[in-house]
């Protein structure tokens, strides 16, 4: 069973993802509460009831579905140590009072909002359905095949994990209808656990109390009561992977008890060295998001999560490159992640601000402008398409200015940049040489003197605010500011 648990290829997200850490710590947890529960049974000492309440409460700090362990010890009582109601009663209170304290500090620090109605953001919730250009709740009637085909999903990949991937956001699965053979079948094989759990508890043990274990654990995440932001994880299968690791083990034993011991480790080995190599090659995946990202985007394409998130990473790795066609090249092909993580989720404002970005870098300003627009027409409060639109108002200014000698088109686009990037230097130094390019001296100098509040020492900003004292024929402050750029760089003006 340890074999088995200790190489299974789908708990390498947990290891790898800092993420994960709250499921190991509610396992370990959790597996102390039962291990303290037991002995407490066995020798009646409240010290070990009490240590069992308290690793209940740290599991529970960890994370809420800890909760699951509520029932999965004396589900583990009645099935190995005693099904007297009075048992059960005893190994329950730690529990319960360990939950109890619990929810007494969620409650005073959350407030008693038990997160009220789903929200309306697909990234936040896969089952909602897009009509009218808006996103809609499912009814339960379509939104429960794909509930059933995701339980279904986390059985396989205890079974057969492959392939593996840290997305499951939608639409990994597309629409599934019940006439689907993937949720009929799903449907058959829930019923044979369900008739293996009723009727052969007695004579089949292990591979009942294997299936109750799985189904308790995986219940909070399983979007049956309350939608979790994706369809799946692989990281909420470390602890329901337990029940797995037993149903091998029994198996093996099984085999091993028939005298064909050989075959029993035989075929062991087979799976350990099997998922092990697994385990391996998917650790390198999780090297850094570069490479996890653009690798499981080929697994899970038809996500619009992963896509946007390959195409970011693409975006800030190219920035870093020197050469400027290389960089431009892996800026181009981010950008047809991003577009195509907009066609899968229509309203994903961080892929239009991705795709801003990208345009943004490659001098593309007036796309880049549009696509900040788009993010700031899904979410007015965007701070960072505020900002970001602002730079590209900025340098599309530049450029007007600098290569089209367009001053009027330049102070437009400046103007608009200043609104949001009054601290900005750039902003202002370039709206002083507009105005001055212009004629307007008197606002040329008010940019120039609040760009020097940014950047005391700059010598070309000096002189050419003496420039523009010059213009208005102020000597005096011409003479001052055109000496001390001078000074600061002997170079300027010659």
């Amino acid at each position: 069973m340890t074999l088995v648990f200790a190489s299974h290829p789908v708990h390498t997200e947990v290891v790898a993802n800092i993420k994960g850490r709250d499921e190991i710590l509610v396992l370990l947890g959790g597996i102390w509460s039962l291990y303290f529960s037991l002995r407490y049974l066995d020798s009646g000492k409240l010290k070990l009831a009490i240590l069992s309440g308290l690793c209940m409460f740290f599991s529970l700090l960890a994370k809420e579905n800890a909760l699951a362990f509520v029932a999965v010890i004396p589900l583990t009582i009645f099935f190995y140590r005693s099904n007297k109601a009075k048992d059960l009663f005893r190994s329950w209170i730690p529990l319960l009072l360990a939950t109890l304290f619990y929810l007494v500090i969620r409650f005073s620090v959350l407030g008693f909002d038990l997160g009220g109605d789903a929200p309306r953001e697909l990234m936040n919730n896969p089952f909602l359905k897009l009509r009218n250009g808006f996103y809609e709740p499912m009814p339960l009637f379509e939104k429960a095949p794909l509930i059933i085909y995701g339980l279904l999903k986390y059985v396989q990949l205890l079974f057969f994990p492959h392939p593996l991937t840290h997305d499951y956001y939608p639409k990994v699965f597309e629409m599934i209808s019940w006439s689907s053979l993937s949720v009929m079948a799903a449907i058959l094989i829930f019923l044979a656990v369900g008739m293996i759990i009723v009727f052969r508890s007695g004579k089949w043990k292990i591979v009942s109390f294997s299936m109750l274990f799985f189904v308790f654990t995986i219940f909070l995440t399983s979007n049956i009561l309350f939608p979790i932001g994706t369809h799946l994880s692989e990281r909420f299968l470390f602890t329901p992977s337990l029940a797995f690791a037993l149903l091998a083990a029994s198996g093996w034993f099984w085999i091993y008890q028939k005298k064909q011991s050989w075959i029993a480790w035989l075929l062991l080995g087979i799976l350990v060295s099997l998922y092990s190599a697994k385990s391996i090659a998917r650790s390198q995946v999780w090297k850094s998001n570069y490479t996890l990202f653009t690798t499981d985007v080929v697994t899970s394409g038809k996500s619009a999560k992963v896509q946007n998130a390959a195409g970011g990473e693409m975006i800030a790795r190219a920035i870093a490159l020197s050469d400027t066609l290389a960089r431009n090249q892996q800026i181009r092909q981010a950008m047809v992640h991003l577009k195509e993580a907009i066609r899968i989720h229509p309203g994903y404002k961080n892929a239009y601000l991705l795709i801003g970005n990208g345009s943004y870098y490659l001098q593309e300003y007036e796309h880049a402008i549009k696509f900040y627009d788009h993010a700031l027409k899904l979410d007015p409060t965007y701070q960072e398409a505020f900002h970001n639109r602002a730079l590209a108002y900025r340098d599309l200014g530049r450029y007007l200015g600098e290569t089209m000698s367009d001053l009027t088109g330049a102070i437009e686009f400046l103007e608009k940049a200043y609104a949001q990037l009054q601290d900005d230097y750039e902003t202002n130094r370039l709206l002083g040489i507009a105005y001055g390019n212009q004629g307007q001296s008197a606002k040329a100098i008010s940019y120039f003197k609040k760009a020097l509040t940014f950047k005391t020492d700059d010598a070309w900003t000096n002189y050419n605010l003496g420039l523009a004292y010059l213009a208005i024929q102020d000597s005096i402050n011409a003479h001052l500011y055109i000496d001390r750029a001078k000074t600061l760089n002997p170079q300027v003006g010659n």
